[in-house]
């Protein structure tokens, strides 16, 4: 007999191509329906809300008065919710965030009775190799997922296999080929939409059951899983409960199939007495086999991808560790902390961080992001006040003095050129004239001094902190130092009131050079030439750029052939501490006529190698632009950190007549992949190795001489079909003139 289970359920996306406000309205009505649906029917025996619990926190918070309703619900296990806070898009959410995204929603939902232990995550745009390891190490042995399933993989394991990640941790995999949505809208035409006045069709609902079991019977064929239970999810994106659904399930029961509603939970309690000898799999899940991937979402939105990285980088290595150091220095602020992480799991959900929605969504994304990155600073600076008067040094000082707080919050010792912008206060306040420009000296706390150069001063500039604004010159500083693994240190800088003679910074003779640590960096209008003396290395044309026309959308690239439009290097200028270089691209694309006046400025700021920041302002419509490096040699595969592992990545570059076939899932292998912070190419015959770091650009290619780096992508659709990866649709077909990323932009490597 087959033991076929039913799970109702709705996928709800927060915010999408609609935005929040409207989504909250629906899930309020929605939440409300299942309420009555499941209180007045014992025969509707579960309801699974979805894999998150943040939609407990948007309900509630306009029907507060419902919170024992749903205690009471998820007590008596009639209703899932769990085990993720919110579904977050798993490779631009780093390693760190999905520990704490499950940590919270784990949390959360033990306060309603407790959550699902099912790796549920039905929609992202594919899973990290270690997902097992993160799973596992919160006592969570199963995963069901509809994207990333390989053509390679589906043929060797089917719908079921072990998933181990590197480090051991093994977890049950359950592959669902007709989707989340495989039994949605039971008796009706079409699985998503609006039902209302409609009959209900009972064949139409036994063939739809029935069209799920033979897709997932034919991927039994030839292997020992033929009494492995049978999964059909009743739902879909923003869908509701279909309150006849137990009168659907009765009237379709025969002798050879049980069918009955169930929950998730219930599905893989019955799977695991079942599962023996599964075949095991290692590796990401980034296939197309049924369902597309859409991989180009990780360049959409650049300006979310940056935003998310600082946020990330701010908490966890900053406010964070500050706080557990300073413990004992001022408030713990573990609300705000909570209340920060909650902001970053809300932008990290996959429709807000990848860039796919509407453009109101993305609009309060990074409201949300800049939220966080100013509440971080002023805990910081809570902190560092609440030391500093403990200490004996606080705001109030007769000198006119900045102090400086260096940390390294690195295992690892670091040493270099370290940059900061301080202001020294004018003593007669506002309205006085400015204090003339002066060297500058620095002194740790044992009496000891540091040179301190000047990069740029400013006369009169102004510092707003709580209740203390403050006038006076502020300098942009640089000054060598070294700083232990976790270290911490105090540097008080005075002007030394002796007028400039010379210890700001002046030009370098050359406006075209730059040589320090044994590189030697040469600038000329064939190109940039970069060599290193103790590496015998020469590179010319070390760094150019490249514009093509996207005619994509916000889930996948489709660059236009013989579009592709290089860079000139137009010329050079000396800085204070390197060089700026100036490039240009111009062309015709859809729209015109355009032009980019690219600015860079090369710095070498350490042995460890050089600095780029790059700026310009992008007029330019449905185009992707891309930073091209060489490396002065050739690799066949490049090295790009994933979560907790080092992924090799090959090139995969698409041919002159690839075109994606419009048919579902119509989508092509991406030429692009994924990097979390950085790339490492190797030649190892050569004994050379070039290594590039990035601050939030996740894509990346490798190329014959060297790699490229996606800038920027800009789109103005939210989907669309017909695209060079992508054929089929991923989405509704609305503008999304936000995602042009028009503007200012401003990339740092190194």
């Amino acid at each position: 007999m087959k033991n076929v289970f039913v799970v109702p359920h709705s996928h709800w996306d927060r915010a999408w191509y609609l935005p929040f406000e409207v989504f909250r309205h629906r899930l309020v009505r929605f939440v409300d329906q299942v309420l009555h649906v499941l209180e007045s029917d014992g025969e509707f025996k579960s309801f699974t809300l979805d894999g998150q619990t943040v939609v407990l926190d948007d309900y509630l918070k306009i029907r507060p008065e419902n919170r024992g309703r749903l205690e009471d619900l998820v007590a008596a296990k009639r209703m899932e919710i769990g085990p993720w806070y919110t579904l977050p898009d798993l490779f631009l959410s780093s390693g760190e965030s999905l520990i704490r995204n499950l940590e919270m929603g784990l949390s959360h939902a033990k306060e309603f009775g407790g959550g699902m232990r099912v790796g549920y995550v039905p929609d992202p745009f594919g899973h990290p190799a270690e997902l097992p390891q993160v799973l596992a190490g919160f006592g969570i042995n199963t995963f069901i997922f509809m994207r990333g399933m390989s053509r390679d993989l589906k043929e060797k394991a089917g719908l079921h296999f072990t998933w181990k990640s590197s480090a051991g941790s093994e977890i049950v995999a359950i592959y669902q080929p007709g989707g989340y949505l495989d039994g949605s809208a039971l008796g009706y035409p079409e699985q998503w939409g609006r039902n209302e006045g409609r009959d209900l069709d009972l064949e139409l609902a036994r063939n739809r059951i029935q069209d799920s079991i033979e897709s997932q019977e034919k991927l039994r064929e030839g292997r020992a899983q033929a009494q492995f239970p049978f999964l059909v999810a009743n739902g879909c994106d923003h869908m509701p409960i279909q309150p006849e659904l137990p009168r659907i399930i009765k009237d379709l029961g025969e002798p050879s199939c049980a069918l009955g509603i169930s929950s998730l939970s219930g599905y893989t309690d019955a799977l695991k007495k079942e599962c023996r000898d599964l075949p095991v799999y290692s590796g990401d899940l980034l296939g197309n086999a049924d369902h597309p991937i859409l991989s180009s979402v990780w360049s959409t939105h650049i300006r979310l991808k940056l935003l998310n990285r600082r946020a990330e980088k701010m908490l966890t290595r900053y406010v964070e560790p500050l706080h557990f150091m300073l413990r004992e220095y001022g408030p713990s602020n573990q609300e705000f902390l909570k209340e920060m992480w909650k902001k970053l799991f809300k932008n990290q959900a996959h429709d807000d961080i990848c860039g796919c929605s509407h453009d109101d969504v993305h609009k309060e994304d990074e409201v949300r992001f800049h939220r966080i990155l100013a509440l971080s600073e002023s805990l910081i600076l809570e902190k560092l006040e609440a030391f500093s008067i403990a200490k004996g040094c606080g705001p109030h000082s007769e000198k006119m003095q900045a102090k400086l707080f260096l940390f390294n919050p690195n295992p690892w010792g670091c040493s270099g050129q370290f940059k900061a912008k301080i202001l020294i206060p004018n003593p007669k306040g506002e309205f006085a004239s400015p204090t003339p420009e002066s060297a500058l000296i620095g002194r740790f706390p044992d009496g000891s001094e540091v040179s301190v150069d000047v990069l740029k001063t400013t006369p009169m500039d102004i510092r707003n902190r709580f209740l203390e604004t403050t006038w006076g010159r502020s300098y942009e500083i640089a000054f060598h130092g070294h700083l232990d693994a976790f270290q911490y240190q105090i540097i008080t800088i005075e002007e030394t009131g002796q007028e400039e003679t010379g210890q700001i910074l002046k030009p370098i003779p050359t406006s075209a050079s730059l040589s320090q640590y044994g590189y030697e960096f040469h600038a000329a209008q064939k190109g940039i030439c970069l060599k290193h003396q103790d590496e015998n290395l020469e590179i010319r044309d070390f760094l150019s750029f490249e514009w093509e026309e996207d005619l994509g959308d916000t889930y996948s690239a489709s660059i236009a052939e013989g579009t592709k439009v290089t860079s000139r290097l137009e010329s050079s200028e000396p800085l204070a501490s390197g060089v700026r270089v100036f490039y240009v691209v111009e062309g015709v694309g859809t729209k015109g006529k355009f032009k980019y006046d690219i600015a860079v400025d090369f710095t070498l700021p350490s042995r460890a190698g050089i600095e780029l920041s790059i700026r310009y302002a992008n007029q330019v419509q449905n185009g992707r632009l891309r930073m091209v490096i060489k490396t002065g040699f050739s690799s066949d595969e490049g090295i790009s950190d994933g979560h907790f592992r080092l992924v090799q990545q090959g090139r995969s570059p698409l041919k002159s007549a690839d075109h994606a076939p419009r048919a579902y899932p119509g989508e092509l292998t991406y030429d692009t992949k994924h990097q979390g912070e950085f790339v490492i190419l190797e030649d190892l015959e050569k004994s050379k190795r070039f290594w590039l770091a990035n601050r939030g650009h996740a894509e990346w290619e490798l190329l014959e001489e060297g790699l490229a780096i996606t800038l920027h992508r800009s789109v103005g659709m939210l989907s669309v079909g017909g695209g060079r990866i992508r054929g089929c649709q991923a989405g509704p077909s609305i503008p999304t003139p936000y995602a042009q990323v028009l503007g200012e932009h401003h990339h740092e490597f190194c």
